[in-house]
């Protein structure tokens, strides 16, 4: 990878773990209230890409731009967050815009790398919040919608809840994305319902 797409590599990191690890799930508790209704389609525009997902609830933070540092302004044109949540899950869904230019050049291996590097990063400033314990996690390369990604399987304490969550990391065209869903560690009904979420993933 050349030295300016290294650059990049740590402009992901920085927009993408400074929002994943600031995900807030205090409020969740094991109700189970709407699990026998379907998943509601969620249309979620990012710049250069759409995040089609289907959520358990209804969506309807319009999201927020996020603050781009300085020294990421000359690569980065758009950075965004959205959020919902239910009595059972947290959903977080994070887009980070890339100019085209440096893009360009970025083949399919470069793409992997730098989400590899961002998942290892946010590992370990996870375990670096006094607030996270027992953190544990499964790494798993694979795809999104035909798009190269991992997945994270974590399960982590925080406070006295037990927790659980799947997160995704991809890159469509100049467009990063990270979706993030959280919830009790005993939830098997939320574990499934996480899975049917990182599955019905389209990226346009």
């Amino acid at each position: 990878m050349k030295d300016k797409n290294r650059y990049q590599v740590l402009l992901f990191i920085i927009l993408i773990t400074m929002f994943v690890s600031g995900c807030k799930t205090g409020g969740l508790f094991q109700m189970n209230e709407d699990v026998n209704k379907p998943l509601i389609p969620v249309t979620i525009k990012g710049v250069t890409s759409t995040l089609n997902i289907s959520l358990p609830f209804e969506m309807t933070d319009k999201g927020k731009d996020e603050p781009i540092p300085a020294d990421a302004k000359e690569y980065v044109t758009k950075s965004q967050r959205f959020s919902g949540h239910n009595k059972d899950m947290v959903v977080t869904m994070v887009s980070v815009n890339y100019k085209k230019e440096l893009m360009d050049n970025v083949n399919e291996n470069d793409i992997k790398e730098v989400l590899k590097v961002a998942v290892d990063e946010d590992i370990q400033n996870m375990n670096q919040q006094k607030s996270i314990q027992n953190l544990q996690y499964e790494i798993e390369e694979g795809s999104a919608d035909g798009n190269p990604a991992f997945l994270v399987n974590i399960t982590y304490k925080n406070g006295k809840n037990n927790m659980k969550g799947k997160c995704i990391y991809t890159i469509k065209s100049c467009e990063a994305w990270c979706i993030i869903c959280e919830y009790m560690d005993s939830d098997n009904i939320m574990e499934e319902r996480a899975r049917e979420v990182i599955n019905s993933i389209r990226i346009n």
